[in-house]
């Protein structure tokens, strides 16, 4: 998991929970992970494990709440997605955001998976195999978050993202959202 994740969920922590959350979080991790979320290097490659094992403390932390755990995955997305990237969102569409999932996916993750996508109108699947980590209910809970913020952020309607599907490493996401870009023409700058 590239560095800049950390970054983000780390500076989330501190705004969300305060310096308390983030020490207690921490508390919950082994000293060698630890270290990632005190002090991360964005450009730095982490294992997925540590990203694992920092999630996995996030939902002890926060008792297993599904909605506070989402809501948390929903901001560190809002706040990792720079603002220059913000902007080219109200632009473009649903279809188009989803028809990069793959390579986004591939970036962040350096050849662990793949990630497939099959883009409809309203409608798109998400076939994600190759990655041994998706019995972790934290980071299906994480997919769902993520592409629902990042759909929402194009066009300012919250969609429908559901697991269909989940094995160790395999993934079925099912998407529907509304067609088009995020705002009418004359409310865009």
């Amino acid at each position: 998991m590239k560095g800049a994740w950390f970054v983000t969920a780390r500076r989330q922590i501190v705004e969300t929970y305060g310096e308390v959350g983030l020490a207690n979080i921490v508390a919950r991790l082994d000293p060698d992970v630890a270290e990632v979320l005190v002090a991360p290097s964005p450009s730095d490659w982490y294992s997925e494990a540590a990203f694992q094992a920092a999630i996995g403390a996030l939902a002890d932390e926060l008792d297993g709440d599904a909605d506070e755990y989402a809501a948390f995955m929903e901001a560190c997305t809002v706040a990792g997605i720079n603002r220059f990237l913000r902007v080219a969102l109200l632009f473009t569409s649903a279809e188009f955001l989803l028809r990069k999932m793959p390579a986004l996916w591939a970036r962040h993750r350096r050849n662990h998976g793949t990630l497939e996508v099959d883009v409809g109108r309203r409608r798109a699947l998400l076939t994600y195999t190759g990655f041994p980590y998706f019995h972790d209910r934290n980071y299906r809970l994480m997919i769902v978050a993520v592409l629902r913020k990042t759909i929402e952020l194009t066009t300012s309607q919250r969609p429908d993202v559901t697991v269909r599907d989940f094995s160790r490493d395999s993934l079925l996401v099912e998407v529907f959202y509304k067609h088009g870009s995020s705002r009418p023409p004359n409310e865009r700058r």
